[in-house]
């Protein structure tokens, strides 16, 4: 059997792993050995020669024993006992009936290759999935290491964590150096500070490093250092390295309204997705190239974080983060209930995740449970779980530790509230176009309104998502025949795909299908247009809501979680490109409660300028236009208003539409542009169609446009308001507004409804959005939507 091996079933039981192995004598030079498990789930006990070396719970941190007086030279027998459980949410997820343990766990595995159970929403099964090694040692040695920056004063602190393995107090001597990692730069070497003896076990010193003239770590620029700590001691040397960024992310808690985050002192908006897996299997499977990919993948859709959900994963996860420049957020993996006696296990955990992710500068935050449930008296998980008094308690003690290993880190303690509210950032979870309003109603999120919040506060939405289904190509490569007919165009239901949700949440959205083909494209449309209108009403927000993840970005095995908006081949579905329009962190958005209107009406449209960035360009301009059958009916431009950080509300365009004698597809367009050079650019379509019901605004069309349709209007005033709206050529009336507007079109300045309770505008989706091309892979996002080739997966070259 190899390592890493992982497996099921989801429940109570134990396995045995046994190597035999031989120990040379280079392993006993430096003095110590020591055994290494980078990752065991869950509980094991660890045997080498029939001795019990020590024992270990929880599934993501690596832990060690010193071996010394145990092994031998020549011929070893090592065993390892690995204990799995019912994780503390319960196994109903999985497997019928259903029970909780234990097992501090969410919904965060890794998998196994069984199609179904193994592939299907992360089970939580078991193994050791992380490298097993033996390491020879001086007695005194460098036993973690990491650096803790300070932007503001130019310097940092290394703290250097150093074991003595023996019982005795040895006087040390170190040396640090400081090395450009991945750029060019000056190395600083022969930093010798004056260090007391170490005692027996961790000794840690903090030295203070001099970074004048630093390269700054930020997604953009992704600059880091190799800091190099030698310990001499006892007569051995022992040295180590560890890579770090200067970079600062804090939380502004001291104004109001609280919540904003900053990046390097400069506000910042996180916009990213959740993740289920699939960096974990790249690591497992040994396809690095691939995990690097990945993360261009996700950054050329603009997302600039991940979620790594519910979990922490492998160390070579976070130093592709760290090279690539994608800021994360690790969550300890809980989800809904905490035992009462795992409460001093969760926060022993959390210090272990703290630990395993602070020298990495792309790990921004921490979260402690994913969903938390409220518990009512009388019920079973009432006897068993944690009340939400005690759970918020165990924030409390959860934060203390984990600021005692880095002082600087932010915590939300929660992701995804159901029972608020929480301290620290609130966060809600919103799936209002697949679980049926789940959060809040879709009409009134299109409108501006958002999920409750903690007065006084700004907030995050940490997952939102919809169901679509992978492609035909995915379908024939990737799954069981068993799931699937011989031929697209031939009759299906989606029930066939283990786990999928299609076929009992699809009412509400859209129409029954017959074939494969069908229930593809449906189910694909929906994704794509409901995440764009979610994703865009989020931005309009920016006032309020400082991050957002959509959820699923990538999934880890064939169907293992269907919202993921690119499936397990890399094979992009369209939200993939809907989220990378509407995540440009430039861009106009234009946004409208009618999607039909009669000959004769007027038609309004808001305008707004959304800045993900902390500085406005000046000079742009926001030029406007009516197109009918490829001709422009009008068009006017005026000043835009940029705003750092900020969704700008610009005004309204308003059309009086003509009369038409049958239906007739009419766009509105939107650009941003700097005079000769255009940034942004947004088109509505609106269909001006003789038809007896208005239809469904928010319903998905192609990228960059969205419908309208107007409705013959048979009576006299509407005819000569029809006439009214277009002067002879060179006539551009004077519009109501006060600004001047072209043949009856023009930016009113008036602001939309307030929402009630905040005091700030409402905020609504504009159907289909074209996106900024001021990002420099925009060209290749518009030709991989435009030229996709069948078959074929998202290129390395992104």
């Amino acid at each position: 059997m190899a390592i890493p091996h992982y497996r099921g079933p989801v429940g109570r039981w134990a396995a045995y792993y046994r190597v035999a192995f031989t120990a040379g004598e280079a392993l006993f030079a430096s003095g110590r050995v020591f055994l290494v498990l980078r990752g065991v789930d869950y509980r094991c006990q660890v045997f080498l020669n029939r001795v019990c070396v020590g024992s270990h719970e929880g599934f993501f941190a690596p832990f060690e024993f010193d071996v010394t007086d145990v092994i031998q030279r020549g011929e070893n027998l090592l065993l390892v006992r690995v204990e799995n459980d019912y994780p503390t949410i319960g196994s109903g997820s999985w497997s019928e009936p259903d029970f909780d343990g234990d097992k501090l766990y969410a919904a965060t595995g890794p998998g196994w290759d069984e199609p179904g159970i193994g592939w299907c929403h992360c089970p939580p099964g078991a193994g050791i999935y992380q490298p097993v090694y033996l390491e020879g040692r001086p007695a005194v040695y460098i036993s973690d290491l990491w650096v803790r920056p300070d932007v503001d004063r130019d310097t940092a602190e290394a703290w250097v964590e150093v074991t003595n393995a023996v019982v005795s107090k040895e006087p040390v001597s170190l040396a640090l150096s400081i090395y450009p990692r991945n750029f060019a730069g000056e190395a600083v070497e022969g930093i010798r500070p004056e260090a007391p003896p170490a005692g027996p076990g961790p000794n840690l010193y903090r030295i203070p490093l001099a970074m004048a003239g630093y390269c700054r770590w930020s997604p953009e620029t992704p600059f880091l250092y190799t800091l190099r700590v030698e310990v001499q001691a006892r007569g051995a040397r022992d040295c180590r390295d560890v890579s770090f960024g200067m970079r600062k992310f804090h939380i502004d808690t001291a104004n109001e309204p609280q919540g904003t985050l900053y990046l390097n002192n400069e506000p910042v908006f996180l916009r990213g997705s959740n993740t289920m897996g699939h960096e974990q299997r790249c690591v497992a499977v040994g396809r690095l190239d691939q995990l690097i990919e990945d993360v261009l993948i996700y950054k050329a859709a603009h997302f600039n974080f991940l979620r790594v959900t519910q979990r922490p994963v492998q160390d070579e996860v976070y130093d592709v983060f760290d090279a690539l420049g994608l800021m994360h957020q690790c969550d300890l993996p809980l989800f809904g209930y905490l035992r009462f006696n795992q409460l001093s296990e969760a926060v022993r955990q959390a210090g272990e995740m703290e630990r395993l992710i602070r020298r990495h500068p792309s790990a921004i935050m921490v979260s402690f449970i994913n969903e938390p449930f409220g518990l009512a008296p009388g019920t079973a998980h009432h006897a068993r779980m944690l009340d939400r008094t005690t759970l918020e308690e165990f924030f409390a003690a959860a934060t203390a530790v984990v600021h005692v290993h880095n002082p600087d880190r932010v915590v939300k303690p929660v992701d995804g509230d159901y029972d608020p509210p929480a301290p620290g950032l609130p966060d809600a979870h919103c799936y209002c176009l697949w679980y049926n309003n789940h959060g809040i109603p879709v009409g009134k999120l299109h409108q501006g309104w958002l999920l409750p919040l903690k007065p006084g506060w700004r907030g995050g939405c940490g997952e939102y998502g919809i169901e679509g289904l992978d492609s035909w190509e995915t379908m024939r490569d990737c799954y069981p025949k068993t799931w699937l007919p011989e031929r697209p165009d031939a009759a299906w239901n989606p029930s066939a795909v283990y786990g999928s949700q299609t076929y009992a949440m699809h009412g509400k959205f859209f129409d029954p299908q017959e074939t494969l083909e069908e229930w593809v494209r449906e189910s694909q449309r929906h994704q794509a247009g409901g995440l764009r209108l979610m994703t865009d009403a989020f931005r309009r927000r920016a006032d309020i809501l400082v991050s957002t993840a959509v959820h699923l970005g990538i999934d880890a095995w064939p169907a293992g979680w269907l919202k993921s908006i690119v499936g397990v081949d890399r094979r992009p579905k369209p939200a993939y490109f809907a989220l990378a329009d509407s995540l440009t962190p430039l861009a106009v958005n234009l946004r409208t409660d009618r999607g039909q209107v009669y000959g004769g009406e007027r038609l309004q449209v808001e305008v707004w300028v959304l800045n993900d960035r902390p500085r406005a360009p000046a000079g742009l301009q926001i030029a406007w236009w009516a197109e009918q059958g490829g001709q422009v009916i009008f068009s006017s431009r005026a000043r835009a208003d940029v705003r750092p950080s900020a969704a700008a509300y610009q005004g309204d365009i308003t059309w009086q539409t003509p009369e038409v004698a049958e239906r007739t597809r009419f766009t509105v367009g939107l650009a941003l542009s700097r005079p000769g050079r255009r940034h942004s650019r947004r088109r509505r379509r609106p269909r001006l169609a003789l038809r007896r019901g208005i239809g469904d605004a928010a319903g998905a069309v192609r990228r960059g446009a969205c419908p309208f349709t107007v409705f013959r209007a048979s009576s006299e005033r509407s005819r000569r308001a029809a006439h009214s709206l277009w002067p002879g050529p060179g006539r551009s009336p004077r519009c109501a507004g006060g600004r001047r507007g072209p043949a009856g079109a023009f930016l009113d300045g008036r602001r939309p409804a307030a929402v009630p309770g905040t005091g700030k505008p409402r905020r609504n989706l504009a159907r289909g959005r074209t996106a900024c091309d001021v990002a420099r892979l925009r060209p290749v996002l518009l030709r991989l939507a435009q030229d996709w080739p069948p078959g074929r997966s998202v290129p390395c070259a992104l």
